[in-house]
């Protein structure tokens, strides 16, 4: 452990301090929450970073859309636009009006019937949505990263953490990681471990299980497991040829599953890490060509994640650029470890109360 990290704890135990206060303000109803009648599921995690909440979000959307008249509601995160943005299939959109991931889920359904709110304020877009959905509608509405959001009630949490950085671990920022204490668990009506291990034994799921029930309160939440599916990877240029020799391309926040799964199943040429939700620039597209151009293997690709393919072909330098090579990007889909059929019974079982 660095000096450094020793000097960042008094910090870390203020700023849990506060959080704790201000969760107390809320709870004891001295502060004041914004409450809807529509059925509402909140999705969130304790921690910073990346934890698989947008293929969460896509899973419930793919099972929930076509039952119910769909909002979907997100700050959209490092989006150029201000104010509150409301767009539905017939809405010209692109990433920087609504954030990279929001657009990236609005093109993945843009055949379903779905609403979709990107602002700050969450209590504002649920005020516009009450006033603009219609009545005769099974209405249900899905809110993205708003676990500490407290300003509204939310009638169901589902709480999020990574296998390789359970939030039982971890400590308050700047020390750790986490957003609040772990005892912020105790408001999840789920809680869901993801990233983990395709062949993770149910043993180790029990054991987590355990240590993850001692934040909360009884009765316990249930706690279910899920793993990453990566898809076949789908090209973003025409007639571009798909090859195993890849250089790999991300701007997400935990790059490690993907760079492992790449070294499992391809020959990683090289990678290239950006910031999360980085919007690139010219000189991020030279350095992609140089690192391209400059490996002596022939038969080559570029490969990247979905989020950061939104962000590179809808760039205004794409074409003129990058466009005359072979870039692909890898979908992904959420899968259930254990009990998929009762974790989709319980999704469904949140929609009718």
């Amino acid at each position: 452990m660095s000096y450094f990290r020793l000097f960042l704890w008094p910090f870390a135990w203020l700023y849990g301090l506060c959080m704790r206060f201000r969760n107390l303000l809320y709870d004891k109803k001295i502060y004041s929450i914004y409450h809807t009648c529509i059925p509402s599921i909140g999705i969130g995690n304790l921690t910073v970073g990346g934890t698989g909440k947008t293929p969460l979000v896509a899973y419930l959307i793919e099972k929930l859309a076509r039952e119910h008249h769909l909002y979907v509601v997100s700050r959209g995160y490092k989006r150029q636009s201000i104010g509150m943005i409301w767009c539905d299939k017939n809405t010209h959109v692109t990433p920087t009006l609504i954030g990279d991931e929001p657009y990236m889920l609005y093109k993945k359904f843009s055949h379903h019937n779905i609403h979709w709110i990107i602002h700050h304020d969450r209590a504002q877009a649920l005020q516009k949505i009450a006033c603009e959905a219609p009545p005769q509608k099974k209405k249900l509405i899905l809110l993205d990263d708003v676990y500490q959001h407290r300003r509204i009630a939310i009638q169901h949490h589902i709480l999020l953490t990574d296998y390789a950085r359970l939030f039982t671990k971890d400590f308050m920022l700047p020390y750790g990681r986490l957003r609040e204490p772990r005892k912020g668990a105790h408001r999840a009506q789920m809680i869901l471990v993801t990233k983990c291990p395709e062949d993770m034994p149910l043993h180790v799921a029990e054991k987590i299980q355990k240590k993850i029930s001692a934040y909360c309160k009884k009765p316990f939440p249930p706690i279910f497991f899920a793993k990453i599916n990566y898809q076949k990877p789908q090209t973003l240029t025409p007639h571009a040829v798909w090859r195993k020799n890849v250089l790999l391309i991300t701007g997400i926040a935990q790059p490690d599953p993907l760079v492992m799964y790449c070294k499992k199943n391809f020959t990683l040429l090289g990678h290239l890490a950006f910031a999360d939700h980085h919007w690139f620039s010219k000189r991020d597209f030279i350095e992609i060509q140089q690192h391209f151009l400059k490996n002596r293997c022939a038969k080559k690709c570029i490969l990247t994640t979905e989020k950061d393919s939104v962000r590179i072909l809808h760039h205004p330098l794409f074409q003129s650029m990058l466009g005359h090579l072979p870039i692909f990007f890898l979908p992904i889909k959420m899968t259930l470890l254990f009990e998929q059929a009762l974790f989709d019974h319980t999704i469904q079982q949140m929609t009718h109360q």
